[in-house]
């Protein structure tokens, strides 16, 4: 999973223009980017920082370093992508069930080799089941979107 974290980030990286999604809106108490007509919101920054942490350990970067900067930076760049594509994928009306989701979760633990697993690897990695769904669901409306959007691409 540390693996699928740094793919994650370093994905986001790809799409610095996404940023830019939000200028011009208002941003709301309790919110660090407005992005449409969404926002990406401080406990979800707080809780890529505290996976972040767990992954990066002792190598963590030092606040104000120019990698504590790029870090801040990749991490927001990935929840504006992550909004936007979810508005996106709602404009396009392409959605991740309930169902769809949790048969994604129930594949990752049957593979890790039970709950207890998976709740050892998350809770190393600094986050819980909340997290893995969250990000689970991002991909896959992620993959959603690119499938529709490259439907009939030669």
């Amino acid at each position: 999973m540390k693996k699928l974290w740094v793919l994650v980030v370093l994905a986001a990286l790809l799409v610095p223009g996404v940023l830019l999604a939000g200028c011009g809106n208002k941003v709301p108490a309790g919110a660090i980017a407005a992005v449409g007509s969404g926002v990406v919101t401080q406990q979800q920054y707080n809780d890529i920082v505290k996976q972040a942490k767990a992954l990066y350990g002792t190598s963590y970067p030092k606040e104000g370093s120019a990698q504590y900067n790029q870090l801040k930076a990749q991490i927001i760049n990935y929840l504006v992508e992550n909004e936007v594509v979810k508005q996106k994928a709602a404009a396009m009306k392409i959605s991740v069930s309930d169902a769809e989701l949790a048969a994604q979760i129930k594949t990752i633990v049957t593979r890790a080799g039970g709950q207890k697993k998976v709740d050892a690897l998350l809770k190393q990695e600094g986050t819980d089941m909340n997290g893995l769904n969250y990000s689970e669901k991002s991909q896959m409306l992620l993959a959603a979107v690119g499938k529709k959007v490259s439907a009939g691409v030669k």
